[in-house]
């Protein structure tokens, strides 16, 4: 239990810096080809992410799936450490 609360809080760590960063713009939806530019990765990348389960989606609600800049840089970072 207390690591899904440390899980979430820093997510919202990451989503808070990301606002920050944008000057106060709200989190940005992108599709997998938005996605896989913003983090500089092929599509394929991307997809191997979600199926693997370290980086969410909407899954597909709209049609496609797509991604909010804060959940490519959550799974950036874990990539980096």
């Amino acid at each position: 239990m207390e690591s899904n609360n440390i899980q979430f809080l820093q997510e919202q760590l990451v989503e808070l810096k990301t606002i920050i960063k944008n000057n106060g713009f709200t989190d940005k939806w992108m599709d997998k080809n938005q996605a896989s530019e913003y983090v500089g990765c092929c599509k394929r990348t991307i997809e191997r992410a979600v199926e693997q389960g370290v980086l969410k989606c909407s899954g597909d609600n709209f049609g496609k799936k797509m991604f909010r800049q804060t959940w490519l840089d959550n799974w950036l970072e874990s990539k980096r450490s």
